[in-house]
This record gives C-alpha cells, sequence and structure tokens, in this order.
C-alpha cells in the first residue's frame, strides 16, 4: 500500500471529523433518550411504591364495631355549621 493513499485520510482532518461526528451523533441520543428514560423510571417508581402501600394496607387487622357517635363539620364562607 502506498503511503500517500493514506494521507488524505490521516493528514485532511477525516478521522477527527468521524470522530466528532459519531461524538455528536451519540450526544443528541443520549439528550432525547434519557429524559424519556427518566420519565419512565419515575412512573414506575411511584407504581411500585403505591403498590408497597397498598400490599401493607391490606394487611391490617379488621376490626368489628358500631359508630357510637359521629358528627359533621362543614365550613365556608362566612359561617360553620356542626350538625350531629
Amino acid at each position: 500500500m502506498n503511503p500517500d493513499d493514506a494521507a488524505w485520510l490521516f493528514g485532511g482532518g477525516a478521522v477527527a471529523f468521524g470522530v466528532a461526528f459519531a461524538l455528536s451523533i451519540l450526544g443528541s441520543l443520549l439528550c432525547t433518550v434519557a429524559p424519556i428514560a427518566a420519565v419512565f423510571w419515575f412512573i414506575r417508581k411511584r407504581k411500585t411504591e403505591a403498590a408497597a402501600l397498598r400490599l401493607a394496607s391490606a394487611r391490617w387487622l379488621s376490626t368489628a364495631g358500631r359508630v357510637l357517635k359521629s358528627r359533621v363539620e362543614v365550613s365556608g364562607g362566612d359561617h360553620t355549621s356542626v350538625r350531629p
């Protein structure tokens, strides 16, 4: 192989251009995929936490009883009313 045949590749900056081009493509993909992946990760984390809370609440002991006294308090505007 003649050394002058490869001179255009290395001496002309084609390798540097190729590396810069590849890095720019990877960078743009990262900037596009990373936020989408973060959103999906956040949704999955919240779903896992909700499932854990749901499972914990299902293990609560149940009680049998009756309501002896109850009241409803409504407030709003310029008055408050309490109904037994």
